[in-house]
């Protein structure tokens, strides 16, 4: 992947150049991790508009700023129109999220760390 950084957590992608610093000062992790903080603050009402329920979203700056049914076209158009910058993408979705690890199946919800 070259200088680029990449993070996933469940089903969400993260990628940045590793050399950006956020216009807030903060690591790439934090500002991806305040990203994540607006979508589950947002996810009750996301869940509830027919725009968003059970589509991919893109939360930058604390906005849901594009949705799509792949998470891939989302990932390439809002990188494309932002840059790399500290983006969550997720499905909006009450489903529970399953993870195989060694084999072995995880349920999880979507508050889960």
């Amino acid at each position: 992947m070259g200088n680029k950084e990449a993070i996933k957590t469940h089903s969400a992608y993260y990628i940045a150049t590793s050399t950006v610093e956020t216009e807030m000062g903060m690591s790439l992790k934090e500002a991806f991790y305040r990203e994540k903080d607006a979508f589950l603050r947002m996810f009750e009402g996301l869940l509830k508009n027919p725009r968003y329920n059970r589509k991919f979203v893109a939360v930058f700056k604390g906005k849901v700023v594009d949705y799509d049914t792949d998470n891939r076209t989302l990932a390439k158009r809002v990188y494309a129109k932002f840059g790399y910058v500290p983006i969550y993408i997720d499905k909006v979705s009450e489903e529970k999220r399953v993870v195989e690890v060694n084999g072995k199946k995880l349920e999880f919800e979507i508050t889960d760390p």
